[in-house]
């Protein structure tokens, strides 16, 4: 019984001990881990600026317009065949176009 007793009081602390150490060790590699997510966060942030910015490029109505002229496609404002009125200068009246 007596034994027992010895074998508690000096295996209970060293078993803490472990226990505390594992803790600290996975906390340390947690830090690690998380430093380089964040660095990775990072750089993918500063790539899709990156991206971001092609695409407003490749968005441009100035870049569309030729890239479709290059395809071969033209582009015209649709004309509107209004009738014209004249007047004559003289009397103020409307002539017949």
């Amino acid at each position: 019984m007596l034994l027992k007793k010895y074998a508690v009081a000096i295996f209970a602390p060293m078993l803490v001990l472990v226990l505390v150490v594992n803790i600290q060790a996975k906390s340390v590699n947690t830090r690690y881990e998380l430093e380089n997510l964040r660095g990775e966060i990072s750089q993918l942030t500063l790539q899709k600026e990156s991206y971001e910015g092609v695409i407003a490029g490749l968005k441009s109505p100035h870049r569309l317009l030729r890239r479709a002229q290059e395809l071969g496609m033209t582009f015209q404002l649709p004309v509107v065949d209004a009738p014209r009125l004249a007047m004559s200068a003289e009397e103020g009246q409307v002539l017949e176009p």
